[in-house]
């Protein structure tokens, strides 16, 4: 099985590393960083775009607000574009999402 990591992910974790004032933290969350980096990505693309366009108004007609989970529903997007599942630990947030197909780690 083969395990990819999002643009979209390594941004959010790029965003950790630079914003941790503590000298050691960081240098420890750059170690993370590296290791992460040698991994196999996932681009966004014109599809992914769609994808993310059909899942946002689906949350957004289901009533509830997609801007707090904007980052969640491009790799939502990038899951459906490839036909992986998506591993998540927020199931409830996305089990109505057309076309995703989720996995959970019980905790």
């Amino acid at each position: 099985m083969s395990v990819f990591i999002s643009v979209v992910s390594l941004g959010e974790l790029i965003f950790g590393v630079e914003s941790c004032k503590d000298p050691s933290e960081r240098a420890l969350r750059a170690a993370y960083m590296r290791q992460l980096e040698i991994r196999p990505t996932l681009e966004i693309t014109k599809q992914t775009a769609a994808s993310f366009a059909v899942l946002t108004a689906s949350v957004k007609q289901s009533g509830r607000s997609p801007r707090p989970l904007y980052n969640d529903l491009w790799l939502a997007a990038q899951a459906i574009e490839h036909g992986y599942e998506w591993l998540t630990l927020n199931i409830k947030d996305f089990a109505d999402l057309p076309g995703l197909r989720l996995s959970s780690l019980q905790p």
